[in-house]
């Protein structure tokens, strides 16, 4: 009989694997859905990001709360160059975790 799965086995049982190939517009293969800790000031603002301003006081209560537990929810970058990112979403966790440094 067939053992069902379930979660409570991490990330890897809702994503499946921790590495995705899939081709980019040059036909090239490329990794997705790689989780992996990154310093933040490896990580640069994406100037196109329509988000400009952000609550001071709220970013520095979320940096205590980050200075504690981390960042608990990813913020999604892309690669740049071998050590520096451009950021996809989670701008305000990133400014609060630059605060927390």
């Amino acid at each position: 009989m067939k053992k069902k799965s379930s979660l409570g086995r991490g990330l890897a049982a809702i994503l499946g694997h921790q590495t995705n190939t899939i081709k980019n517009t040059e036909n090239k293969i490329i990794q997705s859905s790689i989780i992996k800790e990154l310093d933040p000031s490896q990580i640069e603002i994406n100037p196109f990001q329509p988000r400009k301003d952000f609550n001071q006081e709220s970013l520095y209560e979320l940096s205590i709360s980050i200075e504690k537990l981390g960042v608990i929810q990813p913020i999604t970058v892309r690669r740049l160059s071998e050590k520096k990112y451009q950021i996809i979403s989670g701008e305000r966790r990133l400014r609060a975790a630059k605060l927390a440094e």
